[in-house]
């Protein structure tokens, strides 16, 4: 929880907002862990935003890596998920 107090300076607010009562939360605690650890957002998008394109590249990335091996160990190219396009 100190951790969290020095974040927000001192106090547990967020943009004006008192986080005094969710803070404790452990959800919240660990969405602000990861919107923290994105050290530069990409312009014209809020930290969260930059987290979760990071989030959603990585998946991608995971999911093709996956594919090729299956490939490579199968011989035989992979089924698109579903929602892939």
């Amino acid at each position: 929880m100190k951790w969290l107090q020095r974040l927000f300076g001192g106090g547990l607010t967020y943009r004006g907002t008192d986080c005094s009562a969710c803070a404790s939360c452990e959800v919240n605690r660990k969405f602000i862990e990861i919107v923290m650890a994105v050290e530069r957002k990409f312009p014209g998008e809020a930290r969260h935003e930059t987290a979760l394109r990071y989030v959603r590249e990585r998946e991608i990335e995971a999911r093709q890596a996956g594919r090729e091996c299956q490939q490579n160990v199968t011989g035989e190219a992979a089924l698109p998920a579903k929602g892939d396009a």
